[in-house]
């Protein structure tokens, strides 16, 4: 998840220890609409580095302008089953298969507890990005 992974890029910038970083990102996370590390994957989609949510708009709002930037913007949209659709296009195009250089690569864990993914969760749910991703699946899937 981007939220999740964008825990270690804080500890990493700010150097602190576990503690201090968890309730900066957690703070962060309940943040609605202000510059920082984080932005949920929906946010990420729709600003980019901009600030959180800069119109304060609600979720709804969101989440359709998601659905239509995918409309306007993407000729394909891939839900799941990555291996197959990378086969099928290479066979399409006979391209190459070319394998990318992992750069952005985590080891170890990243642990988190029951109550921060249960957090997490909510925040998520509050901001939209779960309806964003059952809808593309209801539609593109379909």
């Amino acid at each position: 998840m981007h939220t999740m992974s964008k825990y270690r890029y804080l500890k990493r910038d700010l150097g602190s220890d576990n503690s201090t970083t968890r309730k900066e990102w957690i703070s962060h996370l309940q943040t609605k609409s202000e510059m920082g590390y984080f932005s949920t994957q929906l946010d990420y989609f729709l600003y980019n580095y901009l600030a959180r949510n800069p119109y304060k708009d609600n979720k709804d709002v969101k989440v359709n302008r998601a659905l239509q930037l995918l409309r306007d913007h993407f000729d394909i949209v891939v839900v799941g089953d990555h291996d197959r659709f990378e086969k099928e296009l290479l066979s399409i195009t006979k391209w190459e298969k070319k394998t990318m250089k992992r750069r952005n690569t985590a080891r170890g864990d990243t642990p988190f507890n029951k109550s921060e993914v249960e957090l997490l969760q909510r925040l998520l749910q509050d901001n939209g990005d779960i309806d964003f991703i059952y809808k593309v699946r209801d539609i593109y899937m379909a």
